[in-house]
């Protein structure tokens, strides 16, 4: 199957509260002792899931969450396929697709590889990687374009760059939705791990973002998952980032123990960890 995807970007859309006071905030929720108890019960074979990014050491890592909980539990639901957006897409001859290439086949982290996960989650995701590989899983790109990266994620001004920051979510946006629908266009259960924004299946809310894009090519097949850590969320207000109605207030959802699935809608998932 050939599928073509295009994504319009537009500007994400501020959040704003609620002003009716009418409107009502309509979920359900379930507790679950662990992250993976919950993963098992999700329906769909195409599951993109977003998270907060980290950059405090003291703060619990989505990251690891991740790694540890989230993937085995993937494995065991027959997902093998994992669309990163941490590595940027290149063209089949470019170093970071030889090196991802290899790591599939052997398990070596590759040198480029590691040039892109010199972030504060760097022992994370290293461990993501290795767990992927133990349990079979294969490793795709997902990210912003190789041959730009310099002018984008690794240019010393990105962070304080509104253009470049929206050049990259271009591109993150492109690369991820078009590695995702490739795969799931030839019947494979597919898997990414992304910023909240990227995935988001309602325009509505953030119609930068893949997610919706990819629901329209295989509605029915998709779902969408926030990770939800209390600190990291309410850093820089990333709460707007959630797929979570205006009507709903974000912090009644976290557990005092284990962890909360929210259903927002019946392919919209927030994964609530508890609070400290």
């Amino acid at each position: 199957m050939s599928v073509n995807l295009n994504i319009a970007i537009a500007s994400p859309i501020s959040w704003q509260p609620a002003s009716n006071q009418n409107n009502q905030c309509q979920v359900s929720n379930e507790h679950f002792d662990t992250a993976a108890e919950a993963i098992g019960s999700l329906p769909g074979n195409i599951v993109m899931f977003g998270y907060t990014h980290r950059s405090t050491p003291g703060h619990r890592s989505a990251v690891r969450l991740f790694a540890e909980e989230i993937l085995p539990q993937m494995a065991r639901e027959d997902f093998h396929e994992l669309v990163l957006e941490i590595f940027p897409h290149g063209e089949p001859g470019d170093q970071i697709e030889i090196e991802l290439a290899e790591f599939n086949r052997t398990g070596r982290i590759g040198r480029e590889m590691y040039r892109f996960i010199r972030v504060t989650d760097r022992p994370y995701f290293e461990l993501l990687l290795n767990e992927a590989y133990r349990l079979g899983i294969t490793i795709y790109s997902g990210g912003v374009d190789y041959g730009n990266v310099e002018e984008t994620v690794l240019h010393p001004s990105f962070g304080s760059s509104p253009a470049r920051i929206q050049t990259a979510i271009n591109e993150i946006n492109r690369n991820s939705g078009q590695a995702i629908s490739r795969l799931a266009g030839n019947r494979k259960k597919v898997f990414s791990f992304n910023g909240c924004l990227h995935n988001n299946l309602r325009p509505d809310q953030a119609s930068s973002g893949f997610g919706a894009a990819v629901d329209r090519l295989f509605h029915g097949r998709t779902v969408e998952v926030d990770i939800v850590i209390p600190e990291l969320s309410r850093r820089n207000k990333s709460f707007r980032d959630l797929a979570l109605g205006q009507a709903c207030n974000w912090e009644s959802y976290i557990p005092r123990d284990g962890v909360q699935l929210v259903e927002s809608s019946s392919q919209s998932f927030l994964l609530f960890i508890y609070g400290n």
